[in-house]
């Protein structure tokens, strides 16, 4: 139980990282003022709540990267 309680919290303080940081970057992104740019700075610091739940959710069920969770391989070798 203690272990859930901790990697919510940790989820909870990643979640907030990743809104803080789109909410920074997101207007400085569209500040270079090229069309492609600016439409992606907005995106960012528009959907920066959503971009951090999804970041608390990753972290929460997935674990951190360095630790439980890992990409697959592909492909596969064949079996000898």
């Amino acid at each position: 139980m203690i272990a859930l309680l901790a990697r919510l919290a940790l989820a909870v303080v990643v979640g907030v990282i990743v809104y803080l940081l789109c909410g920074l970057f997101g207007p400085l992104i569209a500040d270079l003022k090229a069309s492609f740019a600016v439409t992606i700075g907005n995106w960012i610091s528009t959907n920066a709540g959503i971009l951090g739940l999804l970041a608390a959710l990753l972290f929460f069920f997935a674990g951190y990267a360095g630790g439980s969770f890992s990409l697959p391989t592909w492909p596969r070798r064949p079996p000898p």
